[in-house]
């Protein structure tokens, strides 16, 4: 299938909203600086908690395939990844669920559980956590100190790397995706 929306170059982007679809593990690896990232399967739940500026957005994607997911939303254009410089693309600071464990006592840190409250069934660690469900986080970014650490936790990891991407684009530059989620902080716990 072949979409209707217009591709934009690279070089022609300006002040656009850049979302990215491309799955959570891929994003992490590399990505437009301050883009968001909401993928196919998280678009219906969070996309308006997340997507605030609806107005000049661009959707970046590796496939077009991909794109009649997104065409209901009204995007101005996209974007293919293969069309960006690999110079200009950035990584999300990830840790592993053992190494965050390891912390030392005394850091000083937000541990920032992105699940709602209804489906924690496994609880996060209780060391500086604040919950704030990830289709709330947009309003909630006062409960956030931008000045410390932030490592996100989520159930696998997915929900953590949008949330990372959201922060990231609003300033925040201290933040963390806990590889794996709560289940890797449970097996590393060895429970």
């Amino acid at each position: 299938m072949t979409t209707t929306l217009n591709k934009i170059a690279y070089e022609n982007l300006q002040d656009q909203v850049v979302v990215d679809i491309r799955e959570n593990t891929t994003f992490r690896q590399g990505h437009l600086p301050n883009s968001l990232n909401v993928t196919a399967k998280q678009k219906d739940k969070y996309w308006d908690g997340l997507v605030k500026n609806k107005e000049n957005l661009v959707i970046l994607t590796d496939k077009e395939e991909s794109l009649v997911d997104f065409e209901d939303l009204d995007p101005n254009a996209y974007l293919l990844f293969e069309d960006i410089p690999q110079e200009v693309l950035v990584t999300s600071a990830e840790i592993t669920a053992a190494d965050f464990l390891q912390l030392p006592d005394d850091q000083d840190y937000v541990l920032l559980d992105l699940r709602h409250p209804d489906e924690i069934t496994r609880p996060a660690p209780e060391k500086n956590l604040v919950n704030i469900p990830l289709e709330k986080l947009a309003d909630n970014l006062e409960k956030i100190d931008s000045d410390k650490d932030i490592y996100l936790l989520c159930g696998s990891g997915g929900r953590a790397t949008a949330g990372d991407a959201y922060l990231t684009a609003h300033g925040y530059n201290k933040t963390h995706v806990i590889e794996g989620g709560i289940k890797a902080v449970i097996q590393a716990q060895g429970e």
